[in-house]
């Protein structure tokens, strides 16, 4: 066995696991066997007289066994920063996720790793001059000092980390050259060229981050997820993903284009959300359509809210939508979630100019309670939260509430008011909801509680599907409760694709 010692300089990790995004706050600790065989990597072109065929052969070693990690406890936290924008507009929020680690006695705080690998003295040599060589793990302000050690007493407060095919937490390790050259075979037979995929296993491992971002790999190619198990200390970081984990409910897509879509285009981005989805789902798995996305099982409609929601939100109040979310009140299972993050792009049928794709990149999964937040009074947003998933006692209309009945005025009968309370009374949690300030747009008015806000401008109609709707009637009203109640409301015609939509105010 091989000990490997990093010491934290800087007191800090700053690494993103491969699986999320910079900005859902996450970090990858400990570095997984993938990260640190890279930094090895990476350490040997500063080498002089460097032995590429020495070089392949000692990391490929390491990597065909799992290491054990014995880690010292640490505090998971972040900043938040805004970046300059060129147009003038507010600066895009981005977050800086790391783990911070306490300094005993003024000591530097450090991490071991256990390589169960039998080295000679050329070997170890050659690996402790790799280890010198490495100034970072991640982000360049994780500055590390890293070199060869003998294994001697542990701190009783650390963790220890271990392979184990009863383990709870997933971990990135280098894939076997059997199961490499298995996926690298089928690979070809689906008509990738052989330009396109790495040779063998080392040349995945050397792989630029550019290159794997091009090519749209959903996990970098050689590495696989290994289950560890997770031992004293206190539970497992979030983003180590407990098999048994409960599913998440929420997943959070930033939009960016040229020109963004105007709020007024909900319901179409709601919509061709969903079908992106779909068809995700249907090349993730065995061809067929997932039933949290298509909202059917075995041909028929759905009941109860067991189908997701699809919603295009307007986050920092600026009239265009910034975000799409997927919304399921159960939660998504691992095929699903598979789907969620193979998204990468949604087609523009209006367009962003020059372009005929919106990127999309996925920013949170999870629960929604994370990203709660509230709409200030006079409108004030967040960005970084969104009061579709809030909590209060008053909620106002976002998008227009679209009746799903012809309404009668002459026998005062499913009047727009009648229509919301009959809605309302399809979620238990809305009991007991006051509507007041209803106004609404009919053919010739344009009023409405939001005095940026022309109802007749709404996309109100889906161009497929089907759904029962009362005519071209747009309506917005408040919502008051008497104790503060947890989102997300959506109500109406179109309620699964982003119309009916309220979003959470505060008090004043």
């Amino acid at each position: 066995m091989v000990t490997l010692r990093f010491e934290l300089l800087a007191g800090r990790l700053h690494a993103t696991p491969w699986t999320a995004h910079v900005n859902e706050g996450q970090v990858e600790w400990p570095p997984s066997p993938w990260r640190l065989l890279r930094a090895l990597l990476a350490a040997s072109f500063r080498l002089p007289g460097r032995d590429d065929r020495v070089v392949r052969a000692l990391l490929l070693r390491l990597g065909d066994t799992f290491p054990s990690y014995a880690l010292p406890p640490a505090t998971f936290s972040h900043t938040r920063a805004y970046l300059s924008q060129e147009t003038g507009r507010d600066g895009k929020m981005v977050f800086d996720a790391f783990a911070a680690f306490d300094r005993p006695n003024g000591e530097t705080p450090a991490f071991e790793v256990d390589w169960p690998v039998a080295l000679d003295a050329s070997e170890r040599d050659l690996l402790g001059r790799l280890l010198a060589e490495v100034g970072y793990l991640g982000r360049a302000e994780s500055w590390v000092r890293a070199s060869v050690v003998q294994p001697g007493p542990r701190p009783q407060a650390w963790h220890r980390v271990q392979p184990s095919s009863e383990g709870d937490v997933e971990i990135w390790t280098l894939v076997s050259e059997q199961a490499f050259e298995l996926w690298r075979s089928a690979m070809l037979r689906e008509g990738w060229r052989e330009k396109d995929l790495p040779r063998d296993r080392f040349d995945a491992l050397a792989m630029e981050p550019l290159v794997l971002q091009k090519a749209r790999w959903s996990a970098p190619p050689g590495a696989v997820a290994r289950r560890y198990v997770w031992h004293g200390g206190g539970p497992a970081p979030r983003h180590l993903r407990p098999h048994g984990r409960a599913r998440p409910e929420l997943a959070r897509f930033a939009l960016t284009g040229r020109v963004l879509p105007r709020l007024e285009r909900a319901l179409s981005l709601g919509d061709r959300l969903r079908r992106a989805l779909m068809s995700c789902a249907r090349n993730e798995g065995d061809g067929s359509t997932h039933e949290a996305f298509s909202g059917k099982e075995a041909g028929e409609a759905m009941r109860g809210g067991r189908h997701a929601y699809f919603v295009a939100a307007d986050d920092d109040g600026d009239g265009a939508i910034d975000h799409l979310y997927a919304w399921h009140p159960t939660g998504f299972d691992d095929e699903a979630v598979s789907a969620i993050r193979r998204l990468r792009s949604l087609w523009s049928a209006e367009g962003a100019v020059g372009e005929s794709t919106y990127e999309i990149t996925l920013v949170h999964l999870g629960s929604p309670e994370v990203l709660a937040g509230l709409d200030a009074i006079g409108g004030r947003r967040n960005p970084a939260r969104s009061a579709l998933f809030g909590a209060s006692r008053v909620w106002k209309s976002e998008t227009p509430f679209v009746l799903f009945r012809h309404p009668k005025p002459r026998k005062g009968r499913d009047l727009p008011p009648d229509q919301a309370r009959m809605a309302i009374e399809h979620h238990e949690h809305l009991a007991g909801a006051k509507l007041i300030d209803v106004r609404g747009w009919m053919r010739g008015e344009t009023e409405h509680p939001r005095s940026s806000w022309e109802a007749h401008r709404f996309l109100r109609a889906r161009r497929e599907g089907g759904g029962s709707r009362g005519g071209e009637g747009a309506f917005g009203f408040t919502l008051e409760f008497a104790t503060p109640v947890r989102g997300p409301i959506f109500l109406g015609y179109g309620a699964h694709f982003g119309l009916g939509s309220f979003r959470a105010v505060e008090e004043p």
